[in-house]
């Protein structure tokens, strides 16, 4: 959040400044519509660049708090889910064939 909070501070600091700084010198009226055009490009372009970061970042805050999220939840499993002697073997548990059939044990 906080990288979103200083991204919406600052674009609009450098855009104030790249159009401050493209008014300093003005050029003769054919050549500056010219320049107009690509300093409104130049602008498009930061803004995207500027807006991307922010969702990216909001996506990567949002993802980390969703996988801290799931590591604590305390999930446990009983012998009894298991019907498959590899899945039984793999979660830790004993994997028993009787006369009567096979089953996981804890």
């Amino acid at each position: 959040m906080l990288t979103v909070g200083i991204l919406s501070l600052t674009i609009p600091v450098v855009a104030g400044a790249v159009y401050l700084l493209a008014q300093r010198d003005k050029l003769p009226k054919r050549v500056a519509d010219a320049r107009g055009i690509a300093l409104q490009t130049v602008i498009i372009m930061v803004v995207l660049l500027a807006i991307a970061g922010g969702v990216s970042a909001v996506l990567l805050t949002r993802g980390g708090e969703a996988v801290d999220n799931i590591e604590r939840t305390d999930i446990t499993r009983d012998a009894g889910d298991y019907s498959n002697e590899t899945l039984c073997e793999a979660a830790g548990f004993t994997w028993t064939t009787s006369a009567t059939g096979s089953e996981c044990t804890g």
